[in-house]
């Protein structure tokens, strides 16, 4: 319950809209959505049996000010009558709070639908005019929405576009008579809307009209069309001042698909003068209409749900082989074969392959071939068993069509382990050979550079294992795996994949700071530099050259390069976009097109762990932080033993004040991945930040002891000097980094922990002497 203090009410605790908590004839089910101020429920009517939304201000945030807007925004909204905007249900007060029930929408925001590259012309037209004609309909009724972007912006299963969060809207029409005493909006008096997507006037804080929201839906078709935003720059001044400056360039640079006539329209929309737009939608709409097929107006093609990789035709999924030997421990084999043949059909042109970690999600289930369809966006599902017995396998293998959920091909193959990797070409070849068949299409085949030189019975066997035990996410099935990868690369030196699995092993290790960088680095280049020399095309090898050229290296023009080769050859291939976003966005401070890239790869592999958890890494670095907790702990209830999503969901939550619900994370995260010296660190962090400074300088100490047996990364000792705001000896420790070369270290300039060492000039040098822009601390700037 809510009490009164002097100051006025006290914060409501989230758990008063628990689920099964009745708000009204509404009964919460469960939270869906976080932004900066609203939180959404989902809830059941039980009156007219029916879901709908109830959206709350956060109760962090609540004030009488931001109370009085939120009401104003559901008239806002009920005042509007249209198709494409959500509907408000009713407004009701729930033990202090004002809760806006309305419309449940099931779909996903359009941010997130966005393909690399953007969407084809005619469903970006589509989408672009449904989108308009909702808000030419808001604009008739006098109301301006001045926060237009995809994020606002739902997609319904459907197909059908809904705009939602009026919570900055103008009335331009006539308004009440104190209305000088309204809050006209939650932000008024300052420049109020998304950078990137606010015309310049509103940028400036000037008083704006409906052209303005014109310029944003402008900059709305530039991404559907383009996949990119207009401007970009460092940090959001930059952008802001490119958009007040600089004219866009011309669409046809990125698309020479778009019709020259859209590009002018597109251009005119985004004027900086708004005298020189349209001056208004319904004249902008016109020129779109005039142009496009009738088939086009109000409704866009469906759009798959949020982190699903599109249902397209061509898109296959291998689900791990079922182990039905009497020995658990061919486990090893089972997983390798599965995973080779994934490998060996990624490099089909013009074929989507479900990546490894979404299709081995279901490892250890009853295949229910229409439900994993579904889940991850594939129209063909391989899978089967395999049963060892000494040297002699016996392998089943199905592929089966999702949608209706029949087996349209399936074949046993009686080998011996010695023969399994010529099997596996044997079995890409004829998985490949029936998809042709059921879709009619030919496929140009492999485009792999030089092939791997087939290694010797005993060495693949090896190669198994130590694929087994790196996909384990573990320090000793790393420790195993580097092992079984070296013996492989130095039985058969020309076969690619161990030397590409030695690499990534030692990158691993360096990684979770089990290894130093002094024996990493030259073990990493000299397998990548073998590898590329006998797969010059490799995508895995070239991503993971661009990782040291970012990381070790500093260079950062030769990564860009590096990741561009990769994105050529690989952009259907989820780690791509992953690392491109992680390894090189992310340093540089371009969070948003970090964000783009790593929610490309949650496309392609929609139920990795790994993925979702550097989703949330990149909204904690742009200080999103309660959006970065929801996708956390999303992330933890698909897989809740994934140890560094605890550790993401740990730092999240220390920049919340929830020490304890922070402790719990950072120690369960060290429970399952070893009270390593980067685990023992956070916690010391940890301590630090909550003003326990003995138990912060003993886990220095700690450290120190540790340091004289094993290795440790002199970045631990300054994580907990940061937190302690013991600056000098941070920037110590973080010199002390840069001269051993700890990949780590690159992501310090975006970190919100080292926030307070932005003013000191030594960290400056530092931040400078890797090559990279420094980041501010303000997350508007981020």
């Amino acid at each position: 319950m809510a009490s009164e203090t002097p100051d006025g009410p006290t914060a409501i605790s989230p758990e008063i809209l628990a689920a099964g908590t009745l708000v009204g004839p509404y009964e919460i089910e469960k939270q869906i959505g976080a932004g900066g101020m609203g939180v959404v429920f989902r809830a059941h009517d039980t009156r007219l049996d029916r879901k709908v939304a109830i959206k709350v201000i956060h109760p962090k945030r609540s004030s009488a000010q931001l109370q009085a807007a939120f009401v104003r925004e559901a008239r806002v909204i009920s005042s509007l009558n249209h198709p494409g905007i959500v509907t408000i249900y009713d407004i009701l007060r729930h033990e202090r709070m004002t809760c806006i029930v309305m419309e449940f929408v099931q779909g996903i925001a359009l941010h997130d639908a966005i393909p690399e590259g953007g969407f084809p012309v005619d469903r970006a037209l589509s989408l672009g005019l449904a989108i308009g004609e909702a808000v030419a309909a808001a604009h008739a009724a006098g109301v301006v929405h001045r926060d237009l972007k995809p994020g606002n912006i739902l997609i319904r299963d459907d197909g059908r576009v809904k705009i939602l969060d009026f919570g900055l809207a103008k009335v331009a029409s006539a308004v009440s008579a104190d209305a000088e005493t309204e809050p006209l909006s939650l932000f008024g008096g300052t420049a109020i809307g998304t950078v990137g997507y606010m015309a310049p006037e509103q940028a400036r804080a000037e008083t704006v009209d409906a052209r303005a929201d014109v310029y944003s839906f402008g900059v709305i078709l530039f991404r559907l069309l383009t996949g990119a935003m207009p401007f970009r720059g460092a940090n959001s001044m930059a952008v802001m001042h490119a958009a007040m400056t600089m004219d866009p360039a011309s669409l046809r640079g990125s698309n020479p698909q778009i019709p020259a006539w859209l590009d002018s329209a597109v251009l005119r929309a985004m004027a900086r003068n708004p005298a020189d737009r349209y001056q208004s939608m319904q004249d902008l709409l016109a020129e779109l209409h005039g142009q496009t097929s009738p088939s086009l107006h109000g409704f866009a093609p469906p759009v798959p749900p949020v982190g699903l990789a599109p249902p397209a035709e061509r898109t296959i999924a291998v689900l791990p082989l079922v182990n039905i030997s009497p020995d658990p421990e061919n486990e090893y084999l089972c997983d390798g074969i599965s995973e080779e043949l994934i490998d060996g059909l990624t490099r089909i042109n013009g074929l989507r392959v479900v990546s490894r970690s979404s299709s081995f999600h279901f490892k250890g289930t009853t295949p229910d071939v229409r439900e994993i369809g579904k889940k991850l966006g594939a129209s063909y599902l391989v899978h089967g068993s395999l049963r060892r017995a000494g040297d002699h396998l016996r392998l089943n293998v199905q592929l089966s069509k999702t949608a209706e959920g029949y087996q349209v091909w399936s074949q046993r193959f009686d080998t011996k382990v010695r023969e399994v990797f010529a099997l596996q070409d044997e079995l890409t070849a004829l998985v490949l050979e029936k998809l042709q068949q059921q879709l009619g299409v030919h496929f140009p085949g492999l485009d792999t550079g030089v092939p791997a030189a087939p290694p010797g019975s005993t060495a693949y066997d090896i190669y198994l294992q130590a694929r087994y035990a790196f996909n384990r996410e573990t320090p000793a099935g790393f420790k195993l795996a580097k092992e079984l990868f070296e013996r492989v690369a130095a039985a058969d030196p020309d076969f690619a994949p161990a030397l590409i699995g030695t690499a990534e092993t030692h990158m691993r290790l360096d990684w979770y700071g089990l290894e130093p960088a002094s024996e990493s680095v030259p073990a990493v280049k000299g397998a990548l530099a073998a590898a590329l020399r006998l797969q010059p095309n490799s995508v895995s090898a070239l991503c993971n050259l661009a990782i040291t050229q970012a990381g070790w290296d500093w260079d950062w023009a030769a990564a860009g390069e590096s990741f561009q080769r990769a994105l050529s050859k690989g952009g259907e291939q989820a780690p791509v976009h992953f690392h491109y976003g992680l390894d090189y966005l992310t340093p540089l401070g371009r969070l948003e097109e970090a964000l783009d890239h790593l929610r490309k790869a949650s496309q392609l592999d929609p139920l990795s762990a790994i993925v979702s958890t550097a989703i949330g890494g990149c909204l904690y670095r742009m200080r999103r932080f309660d959006e970065a907790a929801d996708t956390l702990q999303e992330t933890l209830r698909r897989s809740p033993e994934f140890a560094h999503a605890h550790w993401s969901l740990g730092r999240v939550m220390i920049e919340q004040g929830s020490w304890n619900e922070a402790l719990q994370h950072l120690e369960e995260a060290a429970r399952t991945m070893g009270h390593s010296p980067a685990a023992l660190a956070e916690i010391g962090y940890l301590h630090a930040r909550k003003g326990e400074r003995d138990l912060a300088h003993c886990a220095i100490q700690e450290l120190r002891r540790r340091a004289e047996t094993e290795w440790v990364s002199p970045l631990t000792e300054a994580l907990v000097y940061t937190g302690l705001g013991e600056e000098s000896a941070a920037v110590q420790g973080l010199q002390a980094a840069v001269d051993s070369r700890i990949r780590q270290l690159v992501w310090v300039n975006v970190d919100p922990r080292y926030d307070r060492l932005r003013a000191n000039p030594a960290f400056h040098r530092l931040i400078a002497t890797l090559g990279l822009p420094a980041a501010a601390a303000d997350p508007s700037n981020m």
